[in-house]
């Protein structure tokens, strides 16, 4: 990673490989899960433009293996997306290609869940998705089967 700026020691934009970002990063827990139309957009958008878009927000939370990307996500996977199809396809076996990150340290799950908020303060995130324990995470899953569900056994629903 090339450190490109640093507000404190604690916050500081990147530039980071897209095998790195492909390596070092997962969805975090209590993030939307990815909307694959809005992710196939940007992919579109990256293959015809051979251009990277915004920073994305990474965090080290105490206990992860893996940076958490807790905003961005949309082009985080359409990134890896490239990564694995285009670039694989082309044989390019060191792949320089660069996107900025906004890496957060040394956090805690709570502090965290924080930045989420403010950063999607913008982009309001259902309550759903800022609820951070496990009992919490088993009721989001439920919630979403019982919805899918109700839609797959409405007449009125165009699958």
């Amino acid at each position: 990673m090339e450190q490109i700026y640093k507000l404190n020691d604690n916050q500081i934009l990147y530039a980071i490989t897209l095998n790195n970002l492909f390596t070092m990063t997962e969805n975090w827990s209590n993030n939307r899960p990815p909307d694959e139309d809005r992710v196939n957009s940007i992919f579109e958008t990256i293959i015809q433009n051979k251009e990277m878009g915004d920073p994305i927000h990474l965090a080290q939370v105490e206990g992860k293996n893996k940076l958490q990307c807790f905003d961005g996500n949309h082009r985080r996977e359409a990134y890896i997306r490239y990564l694995l199809e285009v670039e694989n396809d082309n044989l390019i076996q060191n792949d320089e290609r660069k996107i900025l990150i906004y890496l957060h340290k040394n956090i805690t799950e709570q502090e965290l869940k924080h930045k989420f908020i403010i950063v999607n303060s913008g982009n309001p995130v259902p309550e759903l998705y800022t609820i951070s324990t496990i009992s919490n995470l088993e009721l989001k899953k439920a919630s979403i089967e019982n919805i899918v569900e109700k839609l797959c056994n409405d007449k009125n629903f165009k699958k």
